[in-house]
């Protein structure tokens, strides 16, 4: 088959949705498919008619934002001058050596060829995708989470496009049927156990070293892990910290919390999620939950928010601990069961482990085929 998957402008840093589109590409171009990535920066939204609230647009515009557009800006110079962004530019991916690339400012039809399947990745690459004619080939929509972070209501109108549509988990399943009363195939997430691992043996580890990804988006729900960790502290003083993230040590993070900037597969692997003893996820909304899975492949036991996506791979009391979002306290009382009760965290660990190992690359991949060709 020839696949087009068209996603937004290339991300300079690691992306959980941008990677599981790529090892898909590179899976599938490795099983003999043609296959083409687009990516467009300007992706324009049409106009449903609502007016914009520039006074909470304004009140967005942080200092990040306002560096991202002007490097956008200088994107844009560079592409428009006619120069070609290499894939190389996706540092933090290495992709098979024969999928081709387009990189564009503005969408430009002419660079298209046509294929058996173009696939849009996110609600903005769905509205390209509309546009392209039909005979360009069949169009999919790869939905891994409800991106209502975005203008909500444009979002929604994506979901009722007459495309074919793939969902990562089993609630964005029923949301869609449910309210939009649109059928999708289901096509679970995976860890890639080439990456991931247990090394430390479970019952070895230091049963007082909890770890966290640093996140600023509000959906991850950072500030409720941070707040639970400072309960947790304050009970348990002799704990261990490790958070991780794409951004700068955040000036008001305690000293004792350890805090690993851009740590590469590696190192995330070996010292902070096989160092790790409890792995603890405050997110809010989640379209399935890659760290958790990678943590869990990697043997720690897991305290999360019911953060809907996590419902496909972790039953509470059995192999993870499960809390409302937003509850700091409950967060920290699950963390603190584990901590006072070594064989509770070993057996939710071990459990874990044995499920997520069903979640591999190479199921998920023949199940898009089987997708893709009917």
């Amino acid at each position: 088959m020839k696949i087009n998957f068209f996603l937004p402008g290339i991300p300079k840093n690691p992306v959980g949705g941008y990677k599981v589109v790529y090892q898909y590409a590179n899976a599938l171009s490795e099983n003999g498919h043609e296959v083409c990535i687009i990516h467009v920066d300007n992706i324009k939204a049409p106009d449903y008619g609502e007016k914009s609230n520039k006074k909470k647009l304004l009140k967005r515009l942080t200092v990040r934002k306002l560096l991202n557009k002007i490097c956008l800006i200088k994107k844009r110079i560079y592409l428009e001058k006619g120069n070609v962004i290499n894939k190389d530019i996706v540092s933090w991916f290495t992709f098979d050596k024969k999928i081709r690339f387009i990189n564009q400012w503005d969408f430009n039809l002419e660079e298209l060829s046509s294929a058996d399947v173009n696939i849009a990745t996110a609600w903005n690459t769905a509205i390209l995708v509309d546009r392209i004619p039909d005979e360009y080939g069949e169009k999919f929509y790869f939905i891994q989470g409800y991106e209502n972070w975005q203008d909500s209501k444009v979002v929604d109108k994506t979901f009722n496009l007459g495309f074919h549509k793939i969902v990562v988990a089993s609630w964005l399943q029923k949301m869609l049927e449910e309210r939009f009363k649109e059928k999708a195939s289901l096509l679970p997430n995976f860890v890639d156990f080439n990456d991931y691992y247990l090394m430390n043996r479970i019952e070895n580890r230091d049963n007082n070293t909890v770890a966290m990804l640093y996140h600023e988006s509000e959906t991850k729900g950072t500030e409720y892990g941070l707040e639970a960790i400072k309960i947790i502290r304050e009970r348990n003083p002799d704990i261990k910290v490790i958070l991780f993230g794409v951004y700068n040590r955040p000036n008001n993070l305690p000293q004792y919390i350890e805090y690993h900037k851009k740590p590469n597969i590696d190192y995330l692997r070996d010292y902070i999620y096989n160092k790790s003893s409890i792995f603890i996820s405050p997110s809010i909304l989640e379209g399935w939950g890659l760290t958790i899975t990678e943590a869990m492949a990697c043997g720690a036991s897991v305290v999360v928010s019911d953060s809907k996506g996590i419902n496909d791979f972790i039953e509470n009391g059995v192999n993870g601990l499960v809390v409302e979002p937003k509850n700091a306290r409950a967060i920290a009382d699950k963390v603190d069961e584990l901590l006072n009760d070594n064989d509770k965290r070993i057996r939710l660990a071990k459990q874990g482990n044995k499920v997520i190992s069903n979640f591999t690359l190479d199921r998920s991949m023949k199940l898009l085929e089987k997708i893709l060709e009917q």
